[in-house]
């Protein structure tokens, strides 16, 4: 009798579990389905906050990661977004489109090395992407500039060194010429009387 009761008890409770975890689901996919609507409807704001419930209740689904990341690039989130799509990227690097959406964070923070790489990988499987090679371009001719600016301050500091070793060159002929010169025509008279 007791063991009945143990197992009516035992089933009962896999049975609400059961309900709670669909419930969790029913509703992980209504924040994410409202998530994409707002998203649509340019309510940026609105429907990161709906993914962000959703992945409350389903942390480990990317979908909901890669969707709130894209969001937040739309409203300048570039570190938000880029914790998102590294979180899709680990998971699913098979997933390209998620290396061109950081790759732009990147680009937007200034880390360009990082934004170049990340585009470089979506070209490999997207090598026709207008805005992917708009992006491409933009990044190598910034890199072509550091690359310019560099190579002026090499030269300057090549050439400021070459300033600092002829003065000293300089001054250190005037000491010979000021102090040792006068010095050794005033030891040659001595020693010549």
């Amino acid at each position: 009798m007791k063991q009945g009761k143990h197992i009516a008890i035992t089933f009962l409770l896999i049975l609400l579990a059961g309900v709670g975890f669909g419930q969790g689901v029913e509703e992980y996919q209504r924040y994410h389905q409202e998530g994409r609507e707002l998203a649509k409807e340019e309510k940026f704001k609105e429907a990161i906050a709906a993914f962000s419930k959703a992945i409350d209740i389903m942390p480990y689904y990317s979908a909901i990661h890669l969707d709130r990341g894209a969001t937040r690039l739309q409203v300048g989130d570039f570190e938000g977004a880029i914790e998102d799509l590294d979180y899709v990227a680990e998971r699913q690097p098979y997933k390209k489109e998620v290396f061109f959406l950081r790759g732009i964070a990147h680009y937007h923070l200034g880390d360009y090395g990082l934004a170049s790489e990340d585009v470089d990988h979506y070209l490999t499987e997207y090598p026709n992407n207008q805005e992917a090679k708009s992006y491409k371009k933009k990044l190598d001719t910034i890199k072509a500039e550091e690359q310019a600016v560099l190579a002026q301050q090499l030269q300057q500091q090549q050439s400021k060194k070459a300033q600092m070793t002829a003065q000293r060159r300089a001054r250190n002929t005037q000491i010979v010429l000021g102090t040792v010169v006068p010095l050794a025509v005033w030891t040659a008279l001595v020693l010549s009387w």
